[in-house]
């Protein structure tokens, strides 16, 4: 296995050849005889430019898809010079294999051109496929000048797309298909799966379901997470079920499938079962059933390690304490090589500016330190003007540095560069590498096959070298409640018998978390509010409700910035923002701060003095597009979804300690012998004064 795999998961990687590949939209729709369809949008526009130019749409096909039928629809406006008479094409491929070409020009009857064409199902695998278009456009039979003229252009529409009609594999009952068929999209891009839990669940059986849906968060991160923990009494019929509890108060519905299983002793095991729905044969279900809350627990861990769950090739399995199913943790590394992030090499053709792109998300609870670089081992073709043609690298779109290239090393040249302090940095790192490909004479565009070309390879790599963030706001959230890719001892206090409404909303906000996890080895626990005790004070706390179900609310009270008024049904203005009646009683406040219980943990504050606003209000925790809209460490949100944020105080990560964290060792050396340089010239002066005074 792959040491970095959980880097592998937070890498996205883009190979650019005339400019960025955009990124795919996936749309899902309902057929006959079930039939499923799928639609791959460019998602936004693409401008051509010069004589050879294309672009790359990449999709994926799963392990549990039957593509039955492939079309492409390439829609595009063309320049108006370039004429019938003019000699321009576009040449379609799948994963490398050309299928269809058309010679395309300018038609006054038509503003929006369009091609549809059916793609060979066999050009097609398992996996990420590469869908091409490539187009070779002139508009004057003088050298090169078409590469530079503004007039020679082609867009590709947004609305460019690859419909894949496609069957599910039939799904058998062998545990290690997990998550399949859990993770089938529905028509309306709706996940065909709920997590069921008793009427009257238990905190361990909650907590259990909460894990299981972050990772189902995680398997499905590509898009935000729609499945659902509910209630068992409104358990729907039409979907695939995960059903998590106890023994003794199973429903009849569950129970009959362990009827063949004898006698068991449910206080000392877990039980997973698989099997077909009871509430529709189309559907699959699975239970894991036991009395004990701790075993439930690890059940679900089981589950969630991949490397388990894909050996139990049953419909059954019976899980004791001797069962090590905690994943096994890799350290994150701060030398990634590109194979390390899963691109063994970049390839860049053409002439004139070409370029890649590769993007890396450090764990949630990190940030970029200085010491950073950068490390590329490249070759490239001889048939360069070796006076013009260069490299340049950009991180975060800011360029750091470039290198001329030179005929002599062409096929073995290097590049090292320090990534400034000045570069604006982020958990999130980009690092664009394009190369400047000019060529002598400039006579390039008549054959592609002598268009110049330059090559990264594997080995090169990125250092980076990173913090520990030590402050809370919700430009890093879920950190610190998500850390080194894994839950972080989170203590998540709710009012007793939440609603049906009340656990949906609450499991969005965990199917989001749940994007950021790879290891299932952290600690979650559901605290019931009249539970909570001291033994939690030292776990980072969640805490969700309002003064009258949550009694913690109101002990916190004092700690809050916006606190609640005397009789707990509005809140207070600050020196930030003057709050006036109505509208401070119809609010809910986000506050992001350290415990109060333990300054090195976190409280995430959740209240609102009205239940139903503070439910509505959740939706800002649970998707990419909502989260963006919160910032600071505290959140105001009123009952039409208007937001206001603040920061009450000032980041204090320890850079000084860093800095010299990430000094080599040689320059730690020199730091501590000008120390001790110091020192000594301190007490030499100190004691000369010393001297001559006494002397005086």
């Amino acid at each position: 296995m792959n040491k970095h795999k959980c880097s592998i998961y937070a890498l996205i990687i883009l190979v650019v050849f005339t400019i960025n590949i955009g990124c795919s939209h996936l749309i899902v729709y309902a057929a006959s005889d079930n039939m499923k369809y799928k639609t791959f949008n460019l998602g936004s526009d693409i401008n051509f430019k010069g004589v050879f130019s294309s672009h790359s749409l990449y999709f994926n096909v799963d392990d549990y898809s039957v593509v039955k039928s492939l079309e492409a629809n390439v829609a595009f406006y063309i320049s108006q010079l370039i004429t019938e008479k003019q000699n321009a094409t576009i040449t379609l491929s799948v994963n490398g294999t050309p299928f269809y070409s058309a010679r395309v020009f300018y038609k006054d009857t038509e503003e929006e051109q369009n091609i549809k064409v059916t793609i060979p199902i066999a050009l097609i695998k398992t996996g990420l496929n590469e869908f091409k278009i490539e187009t070779y456009s002139r508009i004057s039979d003088k050298p090169c000048t078409d590469d530079v003229n503004n007039g020679n252009w082609i867009t590709l529409k947004s609305s460019s797309n690859i419909l894949m009609g496609f069957m599910y594999k039939e799904s058998t009952n062998n545990i290690s298909e997990f998550p399949y068929p859990f993770n089938k999209v529905n028509e309306n891009n709706k996940y065909n799966t709920v997590i069921a839990i008793p009427d009257n669940y238990k905190e361990e059986q909650l907590t259990a379901a909460l894990m299981l849906q972050s990772y189902l968060g995680e398997v499905n991160k590509g898009e935000d997470y729609n499945g659902l923990i509910v209630k068992y009494s409104s358990i729907p019929g039409d979907k695939n079920i995960i059903y998590i509890g106890g023994f003794n108060d199973l429903p009849d519905k569950i129970k009959s499938q362990y009827s063949g299983l004898g006698k068991q002793d449910y206080k000392e095991y877990a039980f997973i079962r698989k099997s077909d729905s009871p509430f529709n044969d189309n559907n699959k279900l699975i239970s894991i059933v036991s009395e004990n809350g701790n075993m439930l627990i690890n059940a679900v861990k089981l589950l969630m390690n991949k490397d388990l769950a894909t050996q139990i090739n049953t419909d059954t399995f019976k899980l004791d304490n001797g069962v090590k199913v905690d994943n096994e943790i890799k350290e994150e590394s701060s030398k990634l090589t590109f194979k390390d992030l899963g691109l063994d090499e970049m390839q860049l053709k053409g002439p004139f500016r070409q370029s890649g792109s590769i993007s890396y998300s450090l764990p949630a609870n990190r940030t970029l330190a200085s010491g950073a670089k950068i490390r590329l081992f490249m070759r490239y073709s001889q048939n360069l003007d070796f006076d013009r043609s260069l490299l340049t690298i950009y991180i975060n779109g800011i360029p750091i540095g470039s290198k001329k290239l030179d005929k002599d090393l062409a096929y073995g040249d290097q590049l090292e560069l320090n990534i400034p302090k000045d570069v604006n940095m982020s958990s999130n790192i980009d690092i664009k590498i394009a190369f400047d490909l000019e060529q002598k004479n400039s006579t390039c565009e008549f054959r592609q096959e002598e268009t110049p070309w330059a090559l990264v390879t594997g080995d090169s790599y990125i250092y980076i070298p990173s913090n520990k963030i030590d402050f809370y706001k919700f430009d890093t959230y879920p950190e610190p409640f998500v850390s080194e890719r894994q839950f972080n001892d989170i203590a998540f206090v709710v009012p007793e018998n939440l609603s049906e409404n009340e656990i949906e909303g609450i499991s969005k906000i965990f199917s989001y978390m749940g994007r950021d996890i790879c290891y299932n080895n952290g600690i979650l626990k559901v605290i019931n509010e009249k539970n909570f005790s001291d033994k939690y004070n030292n776990m980072n706390l969640i805490v969700y409700g309002t003064p009258e179900n949550n009694k913690l609310i109101k002990t916190l009270n004092s700690r809050l910035w916006f606190r609640y008024n005397d009789n707990y049904k509005s809140f207070i203005g600050t020196e930030k923002l003057y709050l006036t009646e109505p509208y401070n009683s119809n609010i809910s406040i986000f506050q992001f701060d350290e415990s109060p219980y333990d300054k090195d943990k976190a409280a995430l504050v959740l209240t609102s003095p009205n239940k139903d606003l503070l439910l509505k209000s959740l939706v800002f925790l649970s998707s990419t597009n909502q989260i963006s809209k919160l910032s600071g460490d505290c959140a105001l949100i009123d009952n039409f979804g208007n937001i206001k944020t603040f920061q009450f105080k000032k980041d204090k990560t320890n850079f000084v300690y860093n800095e010299f964290k990430n000094i080599n060792t040689n320059g730690k050396m020199f730091v501590g012998f000008m120390g001790m340089f110091l020192a000594f010239s301190i007490v030499a002066v100190a004691l000369y004064l010393y001297k001559n005074k006494k002397f005086k």
